[in-house]
């Protein structure tokens, strides 16, 4: 009995002494709530080009009108966007650019396509820099370099703050449990091919190891319980693109079995697939997958994958209406972009340049 009230008492003494700390300081902050986005004003498309023609161009669809603008980039800014539009990101107010034959990341203002500076990225000796793929987390924009790289970007001064060297020709680029993952391509280096992600430890900005996944890797994700997904290419032949999961905790990689993916993209722990293996012209499909627990949603989120006169080469989610994105490349001429809605429904088609790659959302938050 005794036991009981020593413990008592003092349950009693921290409790008051946890309210008297509360109450006394004013200072600290209640927990933000991240806000969540009520509308899309508008969807930027990167059109990729074809290489050697400086024809890389940025559309933008103006949700409130509807109305397309083929080359907002060129319109606002009085020159072309360059030589293979490789990648886009929108953080906070500003879209990045790189554009990967041109060896520039343009830096837009969001609102009004209007570019703030041009970054061109350069190595010791002063040789362009090849940009690919960007993440972002804290403040900062990293993106890997084909050369072998991952460049940090400040988006206050908007300044190459420095360089850490990965495996060989990054790609894919995403950031874990306080980790840069990179999908190390070697596709500079055929016959030569790569099983390997690089981990970067984020604080001190230096590697720190490899993850062993499958053959080829190429795009990279990350969910909300701190996993990596890796999109890996193999051989490139049927049933080849495989998917990947990386326990951030030990780095430790296993396939996701029964899962062949060529492209995903990720919103709110859904996968958002499509498989598009030219050696498996019968096997195309697009679905959705659960991230959190390894399922497939739904086997044929779009019912008639013929409905695209090419294979398809972007996706992207609107994070408020939830319609899916995807664009198909020709590689000769504009192309268009299919707008499906939630359920798998095609709402329209839509022109837009040569090759579209990515798609970044406009939201009021």
């Amino acid at each position: 009995m005794k036991k009981f009230y020593w413990f008592a008492s003092m349950l009693t003494i921290v409790l008051g002494v946890t309210f008297t700390s509360c109450d006394d300081d004013d200072s600290i902050p209640e927990p933000e709530i991240p806000a969540v986005p009520t509308e899309t004003s508008k969807v930027y498309i990167l059109n990729g080009g074809m290489d050697g023609q400086n024809n890389a161009t940025l559309s933008m669809l103006d949700m409130e009108s509807g109305e397309m603008t083929a080359d907002i980039f060129a319109d606002v800014n009085g020159r072309a966007l360059g030589n293979m539009g490789q990648s886009m990101l929108l953080y906070g107010s500003k879209l990045y650019i790189s554009v990967y034959r041109s060896s520039t990341l343009e830096v837009l203002d969001a609102a009004t396509s209007k570019v703030i500076t041009t970054l061109k990225p350069v190595d010791s000796e002063g040789a362009p820099r090849a940009p690919r793929m960007m993440a972002s987390h804290e403040g900062k924009v990293y993106m890997t370099t084909f050369d072998g790289f991952v460049a940090k970007i400040d988006t206050a001064s908007l300044a190459i703050e420095g360089y850490t060297a990965v495996g060989p020709n990054p790609d894919g680029i995403a950031i874990a449990n306080g980790k840069i993952y990179t999908a190390d391509t070697d596709g500079m280096n055929w016959p030569s091919t790569s099983d390997k992600l690089s981990v970067v430890d984020i604080a001190s900005f230096k590697k720190i190891g490899d993850v062993t996944v499958g053959l080829n890797p190429n795009h990279v994700f990350s969910d909300s319980e701190g996993d990596i997904y890796a999109v890996c290419y193999g051989d490139y032949k049927v049933g080849a693109d495989m998917l990947y999961r990386v326990d951030t905790k030990d780095d430790k990689a296993e396939a996701v079995d029964g899962v062949n993916v060529t492209k995903m993209y990720v919103k709110n722990d859904t996968a958002y697939c499509y498989v598009a293996n030219y050696y498996n012209p019968d096997g195309k499909a697009a679905f959705t997958f659960d991230l959190k627990t390894d399922k497939v949603i739904n086997p044929t989120f779009i019912k008639d994958f013929s409905v695209f006169t090419s294979d398809p080469s972007a996706i992207g989610v609107d994070p408020v209406s939830g319609d899916v994105y995807y664009g198909i490349s020709s590689y000769f001429q504009n192309d268009d972009i299919f707008i499906f809605d939630k359920e798998g429904t095609l709402k329209k088609t839509v022109e837009v340049g040569m090759s579209p790659s990515t798609f970044a959302f406009v939201t009021n938050q």
